[in-house]
């Protein structure tokens, strides 16, 4: 029989564990940590690979600004043969939603004589007034670049207006 040595003897176990005493200093916080709560319907967050990112993109017009900004020209006396609007903003890549930033407008107008290019200033001066006025319509902040197009049986115009600044010249 193998005799037991006393290194090899069980340690006795406390009948309850020791007890710690608080050291003297600032008062210990002796709330319990904060339980997390979900909301009835809202599942708990998940960890995802997808860093938060954003790319700038292109997105859709506004049919109802277009179709007011037709009106709203006509009733100019202009002769408009397409207004055509579109959206520049941001994708988040995470989830792909759009954020539009600004909208962009082409507006295409007849014009019976194209001798006057000292006109031209003044008609896309006209569009763009309109189109602030009608902006709202859209659901979207700012404008972003607007192009002016002037159709003439002897030529096309285009003036194009952007960050405050326009220019116009033939068309290609």
């Amino acid at each position: 029989m193998l005799a037991a040595s006393a290194a090899c003897t069980p340690l006795a176990v406390p009948a309850s564990p020791p007890a710690i005493e608080a050291s003297p200093g600032p008062a210990a916080n002796t709330q319990a940590p904060p339980t997390l709560v979900a909301s009835p319907g809202v599942s708990d967050p998940t960890p995802t690979d997808c860093p938060t990112a954003w790319s700038w993109a292109y997105g859709p017009g506004s049919a109802e600004f277009d179709a007011a900004l037709m009106h709203s020209l006509r009733d100019e006396g202009l002769t408009v043969r397409t207004v055509t609007s579109s959206t520049f903003g941001e994708n988040n890549l995470c989830n792909g939603v759009f954020h539009a930033a600004a909208l962009d407008v082409v507006v295409e107008l007849e014009i019976a004589d194209s001798t006057e290019e000292g006109r031209f200033s003044d008609l896309n001066a006209t569009v763009n007034r309109r189109i602030e006025a009608a902006l709202p319509i859209s659901n979207i902040p700012n404008v972003g670049r607007v192009e002016v197009h002037l159709l003439a049986p002897e030529g096309a115009w285009r003036c194009v207006t952007a960050s405050g600044s326009t220019e116009c010249g033939a068309l290609p």
